[in-house]
This record gives C-alpha cells, sequence and structure tokens, in this order.
C-alpha cells in the first residue's frame, strides 16, 4: 500500500495562525495522518501550514450485509421514516449502491459533519436538512430529535406528496434545519414536478390501505446506518426520546495488515520522527496501537473530534488536543496547538552561510 509523503514549506501562513519565526506554523515538523483519501483537505491543510505529512491507511472498510442494506435503502426510497440520519462520509459510500435516487422529499435527512453533508450532495444532488457539528451524540441536542415526535416538537409528518422540505444550499453555520417550505431542490413549487420525478411521484400517490397503516409508524422512525462501530450513545438517546430507531451496519472497520504498511514507517514512528499523529476515529486509533505500537515522548496526539479523544484516553493515551470541529480547519488548529505543547515553537529556518 502506497505512502503519500508531501512538504510545502514554501506555503503561506494560514489565515488566524500565527508564524513561528515567520515561517508557516508547521514549518519543520512531521504529521502522520493516518488514512488515504483522494483530494484530502485535511492533508491539504496541513501542507499548506508547513508541514510534512505522511500518509498511510492503517484501517480497511468491510461492507456491510447486503440485504440489510438493500433493505435499508427500500425504506429511503418509499419514505418510510420521519428522518435518515448518517453519521459519516463512508456510510453514504456503503449506501451509495443501493440508493435510489432521487430520495423522497418527505424523508429528511440529517448528517454529521460537512464531509458527510458535503457526500450525501454529490451523490444525490440535494442538500440535507440538517447538518450538526462534533460527534453524532451532537444530533441529540437539536430541536428535531431533543423531542418525543409525539410531542409535537418536530415537524409534522405529511404524506408524501405533499413535499414541505427545502434541501436547499446548507448554511456555513452549523446545526442547520431548514423547516418547512413549498419549495423543492430544483427551485419549483410545491406540487409541480419536473420530468424525472415520475418514479417517485407516481410511488407517492399509492394510497393503498397498507401504506396508510404504515404513516403513523414513519413518522416515529429514523433511519440509522452506520459503522458495526459506531458508539451506542445516539441511537440511545433516540430511543429514549420516543424514536423508533432501525439501525443497520452499513460497514465496519478492521487493522490493516502489518505489511500493507508503507515501508520504514514503524521504523519511523519508533524512534520519534513523527512530531503529531491526527487520530481520525477511535478505529484508527485503535489500528495506530497494534500496528505502531505506543507514541513516543515527544510525539502528540490529535483527536478529530470528543468520541476519539474519549476512545484514545480509554486505551490509556494521552490526547494533546482536540480539533473544536471536525474540519480542515479545526484539525489544523489542534495540530498546531498539540506541536507547541510536546515540541515547543517551530524552529527557525537557518540562513545559508
Amino acid at each position: 500500500m502506497a505512502q503519500s509523503t508531501s512538504r510545502n514549506d514554501s506555503a503561506g501562513g494560514v489565515p488566524g495562525l500565527p508564524r513561528e519565526g515567520g515561517g508557516a506554523p508547521l514549518s519543520g515538523r512531521v504529521v502522520l495522518l493516518p488514512r488515504l483519501k483522494e483530494r484530502d483537505r485535511i492533508a491539504s491543510a496541513l501542507e499548506r501550514a508547513g508541514a510534512m505529512v505522511l500518509r498511510a491507511a492503517v484501517t480497511r472498510t468491510v461492507p456491510g450485509e447486503m440485504a440489510a442494506l438493500e433493505a435499508t435503502a427500500r425504506r429511503i426510497a418509499a419514505g418510510e421514516a420521519a428522518w435518515l440520519v448518517l453519521t459519516s462520509a463512508r456510510t453514504v459510500e456503503a449506501l451509495a449502491p443501493y440508493l435510489h435516487v432521487p430520495v423522497p422529499l418527505a424523508l429528511r435527512v440529517a448528517v454529521v459533519g460537512p464531509a458527510t453533508a458535503r457526500a450525501w450532495t454529490e451523490l444525490t444532488g440535494t442538500a440535507p436538512d440538517l447538518v450538526a457539528r462534533g460527534s453524532a451524540a451532537a444530533l441529540l441536542k437539536e430541536p428535531a430529535f431533543a423531542g418525543s415526535p409525539a410531542t409535537g416538537d418536530h415537524a409534522p409528518y405529511q404524506e408524501p406528496d405533499i413535499p414541505n422540505t427545502h434541501h436547499g444550499p446548507p448554511s456555513p453555520h452549523a446545526p442547520v434545519w431548514i423547516p418547512e417550505s413549498k419549495t423543492d431542490p430544483r427551485g419549483l413549487p410545491g406540487g409541480v414536478t419536473g420530468p424525472h420525478d415520475s418514479s417517485w411521484r407516481a410511488h407517492a400517490s399509492d394510497d393503498s390501505p397498507a401504506r396508510l397503516r404504515t404513516a403513523p409508524e414513519a413518522a416515529r422512525r429514523v433511519l440509522l446506518p452506520a459503522s458495526a462501530l459506531a458508539d451506542p450513545a445516539l441511537a440511545e438517546g433516540l430511543r429514549r426520546a420516543g424514536w423508533e430507531v432501525e439501525q443497520v451496519a452499513a460497514y465496519t472497520t478492521v487493522t490493516a495488515d502489518a505489511p500493507d504498511l508503507p515501508p520504514d514507517l514503524d521504523r519511523t514512528w519508533a524512534t520519534g520522527g513523527v512530531d503529531t499523529v491526527v487520530l481520525t476515529a477511535p478505529s484508527t486509533t485503535r489500528a495506530v496501537l497494534e500496528l505502531l505500537g505506543p507514541p513516543p515522548q515527544g510525539t502528540g496526539l490529535v483527536a478529530i473530534g470528543a468520541t476519539t479523544a474519549a476512545a484514545a484516553r480509554k486505551l490509556g493515551l494521552t490526547v494533546a488536543a482536540v480539533a473544536p470541529s471536525p474540519t480542515p480547519e479545526g484539525v489544523l488548529q489542534a495540530t498546531v496547538d498539540a506541536t507547541r505543547a510536546t515540541t515547543g515553537p517551530a524552529p527557525v529556518p537557518q540562513e545559508p552561510p
């Protein structure tokens, strides 16, 4: 498995971050980002700040059972739930082969983090109704989910042929909840359909007795495809609030094989050649420990969020910094903070003799 190493010492300063000695805030630092992802915005942000970024996949994804994913996709297509909750871009990727687009407008979509929001929009062409930042448990604080579905604290259920949600562009300020609207994502007034809506409208017009009987149940139902290793706090909190949660293991994550790691990564790690490692998930944290061992003294740990930080501490690790948001900017700020805390200011570049 290839390792990506990049460095951009000529990058300018990052807005909002002070320069050290006139250079970029991470100039001369080595940061391990234990994942391989195309167009990785976190890696790019670190590189622009002057870091040498070592990238390596320490985990691999195993898809969930096809039958379970197909059943969830059928629920989504039929609009048989009040909410679809997606906690990661990887979940969107797992659903993609089974999902029928467009998704019924009556089904509201809540996601965690801007990366998940982007993945959903790229897949479906519509923006989610609610974007929460932080851990998945942050959704429990949203008015849409905090109250019982029977209390009226959420938007009322409507039959799918009366769209009441505007899947419009998300606000840059999260959380976002777009309430009832008479305009659909294509800018058409409610009830006016485009040529590609025929299959959805045909399904929505089904007013059979069986469908009518399931409508009240759908108003209380939350579809929650997620990792098999996901923190149960979100599902448990939703159930305590009165929601009927259908959770399915969309995928699971396992530790990669040691021979698949880039050459010399273990030696670089063991000899203290890594200043900071960015832990992107609890599974990543466990995999780093299994494959590379405990971090040597002087290597700072950055957690992408509270859930990952808690998992690291449970494993006996000291977390130097937690990103205020799981965004490139948030991770960059935490990495700069962790680097300063563990190694001090970046070295001042020396003028050639």
